[in-house]
């Protein structure tokens, strides 16, 4: 039997790892896809230049290289300000998505290309364009939403937040939206965000929630 490329078990194992849920489709972590490739390839080497950074937005790109031959690259540009991760962390948040990126350029991108991050916010975004849209067509006066969609407006708000701090969002039988993925070290930006602990579910979950009795 042939031998498999060290590419090609890395590939494979990938397929086997946890996820993160975004609307409805799921996307592998770049701190999972940087573990498999470190397992595979542990004498390759990953940089990352900044290549613009002032008061509105940072670029960086990231460079994978085994000994001297760079076999893949990738960029990320992010806005300061735009979101809650980026209000203090656009820099950080930049390197992780270019880190991400170059990763996917080798085939470890956990089945789609964009990270998670950047699918999140592009998905945001294009909700906010939609309702924009649709309230420019509406004739006569506006009208506030009734408060169920003015409380799915702020869940769908936690759940970027949530997802931005690289955890995931579950929803359980009961409707409850229940955070995924190792919270441990997260725990002081989740109460930041008023999510509550619990328990029964061993889980943080978003606020304004029936919250299951079940063991």
């Amino acid at each position: 039997m042939q031998e498999q490329h060290p590419l090609q078990l890395a590939v494979k194992e990938l397929q086997t790892m946890p996820t993160i849920d975004i609307k409805g489709k799921s996307y592998t972590q770049v701190s999972t896809r940087l573990a498999v490739f470190r397992k595979y390839f542990p004498d390759a080497s990953i940089s990352t230049i900044l290549i613009h950074d002032d008061d509105q937005r940072v670029v960086i790109q990231a460079k994978i290289k085994i000994g001297e031959n760079t076999i893949s690259t990738g960029f990320a540009e992010e806005y300061r300000g735009d979101g809650w991760i980026n209000a203090t962390s656009a820099l950080e948040n930049a390197e992780t998505s270019s880190i991400g990126r170059a990763l996917a350029g080798l085939s470890l991108s956990g089945n789609e290309y964009a990270s998670a991050n950047e699918v999140n916010t592009a998905i945001s975004q294009q909700q906010h364009l939609q309702n924009n849209n649709h309230s420019n067509n509406m004739s006569g006066a506006t009208t506030a939403p009734p408060p169920n969609n003015a409380q799915a407006y702020q869940h769908n708000d936690l759940e970027q937040r949530v997802e931005q701090l690289g955890l995931g969002v579950e929803q359980l039988s009961d409707g409850t939206l229940a955070v995924t993925g190792n919270s441990y070290p997260l725990a002081s930006e989740l109460k930041k965000l008023k999510c509550k602990w619990q328990p029964q579910l061993k889980q943080w979950v978003l606020p304004y929630q029936q919250v299951s009795n079940a063991a």
